[in-house]
């Protein structure tokens, strides 16, 4: 699928990115001279969009050295202070430390809605977040998550 081979090398060449706005179906219809159908169908096949209730994405950073790392885990809980009071929409923002890997964070974010997602993108302390992060960050690998099924607990 042509449209889904661009969007992946998009997403590999850093065009698309945490942080950045994804391109709407609409948008993507009229930039490739395509129906909004085909439009849907390659943000699919690139595991990039989802369609239904919820949003969801793993984060896996790797940090530059230990240092950083605790400059880092700083940096993420002043902006899970801004998470926790301003976004009723963001279901699960959590930052994980792998065992036996101390320069290794995994974050696991959960949102209501892409719109939910897109609020917390335009937070300042997630642009803040954002903008920071850089200066501890050697690597970062994004995978956005398409609900199939699952157990969550009633009234969450």
């Amino acid at each position: 699928m042509q449209v889904a081979d661009h969007l992946a090398t998009r997403i590999t060449a850093g065009e698309l990115r945490l942080g950045a706005r994804l391109p709407e179906e609409r948008d993507l219809a009229e930039e490739y001279g395509v129906v909004i159908g085909t439009a849907r169908r390659a943000m699919r096949a690139e595991g990039r969009a989802k369609m239904t209730a919820g949003f969801g994405l793993v984060v896996r950073f790797t940090l530059r050295d230990a240092e950083a790392a605790e400059a880092f885990d700083e940096l993420v809980a002043r902006t899970l202070e801004g998470i926790r009071q301003n976004e009723p929409g963001t279901v699960v923002y959590a930052n994980h430390r792998v065992p036996g890997e101390p320069n290794l964070r995994v974050f696991y974010e959960l949102y209501e809605s892409r719109a939910a997602f897109d609020a917390h993108e335009l937070q300042p302390h997630t642009r803040h977040f954002l903008a920071e992060r850089e200066k501890f960050v050697a690597e970062t690998d994004v995978a956005f998550l398409e609900h199939i099924d699952g157990k969550v607990r009633p009234g969450r």
